[in-house]
């Protein structure tokens, strides 16, 4: 698996559980807002003042969590998406990049190896084709 292929795997794992913490924390929440509803119609007493701040705390508390854990979930998505784009934007370079390089006429002052052999060989075989029609000529 490529680079790519794996931080994209790891941000996808990620992003799965953010989303499963944010399904926990908005069906906690929604229990917890069913309960202080609940304590709106008992009679006025200490108890239930008491109870209901610590209710009321509480979803204070789960709502920022639920809060940040989304922003974490959609950061998480975005990064995805950027990782998905630069790997089309790569296929599409590697490909341009080998057309290119198929198409291009070569460099005729960078010459690779094998060309500066082969123009070696040829010069050889000149050399030795006009050694054989001297050697002709002189008999």
């Amino acid at each position: 698996m490529t680079d790519a292929g794996e931080a994209f795997t790891r941000w996808r794992r990620l992003a799965a559980g953010k989303l499963m913490r944010k399904e926990e924390l908005e069906a906690e929440l929604l229990k917890l807002r069913r309960d202080r509803l609940s304590l709106d119609g008992i009679a006025a007493s200490d108890e239930a003042e008491a109870l209901q701040r610590d209710l009321d705390a509480r979803i204070k508390t789960v709502a920022e969590e639920l809060a940040g854990v989304d922003d974490e979930y959609r950061e998480a998505l975005a990064e995805m998406a950027a990782l998905q784009k630069l790997s089309r934007d790569a296929e599409v370079a590697g490909a341009r990049a080998t057309v290119a390089a198929a198409t291009a006429e070569a460099d005729p002052i960078l010459r690779s190896a094998e060309e500066i052999a082969l123009d070696n060989v040829r010069a050889h075989v000149a050399d030795l084709e006009g050694q054989l029609k001297a050697g002709k000529e002189l008999k």
